[in-house]
């Protein structure tokens, strides 16, 4: 977040002749602001920014919702679409999160089909290394729950969460070692920010039959 936030800060010093993709810059950076404090906001109970006032959930997220907000003007200008997008998902999801259910809705419906922003990751160095894929086939840190071992949809395997019995235990010696499959390389994408996402806000959002 601070990272985020402090290229914002610097990048914004400088002039457009000096920096010509500089709207296209602030937009990304207001962007992944916003992700990292829809995080924070979505898994603490209180938290805090720069040594600010203690805040709750919601305040955080209002936050994220401003960034975002920055992010689809800057995005917007610049042309960006992808970032745009990805700023419009992160909307939906924290404005739904805050109880704006039509904003969230609306926000969601913009987003085109099949539209995916992926965090990348890459076998070139291990500081780029898919960590979900590294603690769990490499390290042997982590297991699957029991709750999301094998589970079925009308009787076939549930697609969306693969995952195979490794035949051993952990690093601990104690827990069932399970891998999950659906990062099955160092270098497996993970989706931030999909059509598939929007159209779940949506489905929440909206409730009901429809």
């Amino acid at each position: 977040r601070w990272q985020a936030e402090e290229a914002y800060a610097i990048i914004e010093t400088f002039t457009t002749s000096e920096v010509p993709e500089q709207t296209k810059l602030l937009a990304t950076a207001a962007a992944y602001e916003g992700y990292a404090l829809t995080l924070i906001g979505e898994g603490f109970c209180e938290a805090t920014v720069n040594v600010g006032p203690l805040m709750q959930p919601s305040d955080v997220l209002k936050m994220a919702e401003e960034r975002f907000t920055k992010a689809i003007e800057l995005a917007g200008s610049a042309g960006d679409n992808d970032i745009l997008n990805m700023a419009y998902v992160g909307r939906a999801r924290v404005r739904l999160d805050l109880g704006n259910t039509s904003g969230a809705a609306a926000d969601a419906g913009k987003i085109p089909k099949d539209f995916v922003k992926n965090a990348t990751y890459s076998t070139a160095s291990t500081r780029r290394n898919n960590l979900i894929y590294d603690y769990n086939h490499r390290q042997i840190m982590v297991s699957v729950d029991p709750r999301f071992r094998e589970l079925e949809v009308q009787g076939t395997p549930d697609p969306r969460v693969p995952v195979s019995d490794a035949g051993r235990l952990g690093h601990d010696g104690v827990t069932d070692l399970w891998f999950q499959e659906l990062y099955p390389e160092a270098g497996s994408p993970i989706p931030l920010a999909t059509w598939d996402e929007a159209q779940l806000i949506i489905a929440e959002a909206g409730g009901g039959q429809a």
